[in-house]
């Protein structure tokens, strides 16, 4: 018996939506329902670039456009490390990178209490920037100096661990999440 892959969720396009326009050197390849591929990047080789398709996910048109988008792969600079979750490799820096529903003020909270599995003096730069348009948090987390160790993944993965449950916890509260970048 052969079981196709679902579709990606809008909240997953919406997730690479928001990815790409924030990383100029990311790639985004989306395979639609009818055999068509388009790959979204701000380089030459971009069909689409990340601007356009955020204009396709935000605004409740996510929903309509998901609907022929069979399978998306996100490449050039990003890595995935599962659950939402990528690496990118920015020179000699390694950076981990995710998406979450939460406002960045609420997201800034939560992750200030995250156990984090490096020395209490070592330097944690977590850069969050909110996307009014799609209704997402973008983070990124980079260790403190200029080196490339992949202690970051296991950084990226307990933030993004700690967003999911804390937007888990909101919807069964029925508390709103998402919002404009204040």
């Amino acid at each position: 018996m052969d079981l196709a892959a679902p579709p990606p969720t809008n909240v997953a396009l919406i997730g690479a939506g928001a990815l790409m326009h924030r990383v100029p050197d990311g790639l985004l390849t989306l395979g639609h329902d009818n055999g068509n591929q388009t790959v979204v990047s701000f380089g030459p080789n971009g069909q689409m670039t990340p601007c356009e398709l955020r204009g396709l996910l935000g605004a409740g048109a996510a929903t309509r456009f998901a609907r022929g988008v069979a399978t998306f792969e996100l490449g050039g600079c990003f890595e995935s490390l599962g659950g939402g979750v990528y690496a990118r490799h920015a020179g000699v820096r390694r950076e981990g990178w995710f998406v979450t529903a939460l406002r960045p003020i609420a997201t800034q909270t939560l992750l200030s209490g995250c156990e984090l599995p490096v020395d209490e003096d070592e330097a944690v730069d977590v850069h969050l920037v909110g996307d009014s348009v799609l209704g997402v948090t973008v983070g990124s987390i980079r260790l403190g100096d200029v080196r490339c160790d992949p202690v970051v993944d296991e950084i990226a993965m307990r933030m993004n661990a700690a967003c999911a449950a804390e937007e888990v916890v909101a919807a069964l509260c029925g508390a709103p999440t998402s919002g404009d970048a204040a």
